[in-house]
């Protein structure tokens, strides 16, 4: 690779056509798919544990978390995606505590993309570690989660 070279090269033994798409995402790109949901930036991004796909986390210039999740190519479709942020948005209007998408400029949509992967911006939610789980609040959680099939048992999934 040139020193000039904005493109890194990939070596072979790296991931199939699809999965080498995550060798591309670079901290600048990462920063361009905040910035299409309006966040300024601090310079530094944080990766965040992800299994399936690539998560990072940044600060905005108040000190403001803000997540974005890039979606593995290949493994996710535009419409899948779409689908999980309307699920998403269902559930919070039904006041189900999740955290929604925010629109992107300039068409107020969801779903992003750059260096052909698929992202979404959240803005960041800390969870905490769970209490003891006693009886009472055993079941607190099975009525969320019935609330939450209660939600999805109304359209049938898609992708």
């Amino acid at each position: 690779m040139s020193p000039r070279s904005d493109r890194r090269e990939v070596p072979e033994s790296k991931g199939d056509g699809l999965t080498r798409y995550f060798y591309e995402l670079t901290p600048e790109h990462i920063l361009e798919a905040f910035g299409q949901a309006g966040v300024i930036c601090q310079p530094a991004v944080r990766f965040l544990n992800s299994l399936e796909n690539r998560v990072a986390q940044v600060d905005d210039k108040e000190g403001e978390r803000w997540v974005a999740k890039f979606y593995r190519p290949g493994r996710w479709s535009l419409e899948a995606i779409l689908e999980e942020h309307a699920f998403l948005a269902e559930l919070g209007a039904q006041e189900l505590p999740v955290v929604c998408p925010v629109p992107l400029q300039p068409d107020r949509r969801t779903v992003g993309e750059v260096v052909g992967i698929y992202f979404a911006v959240f803005p960041h939610r800390a969870g905490r570690p769970p209490d003891e789980l006693t009886v009472a609040r055993a079941h607190e959680l099975g009525d969320l989660l019935a609330r939450v099939h209660s939600v999805g048992a109304r359209s049938a999934a898609r992708g």
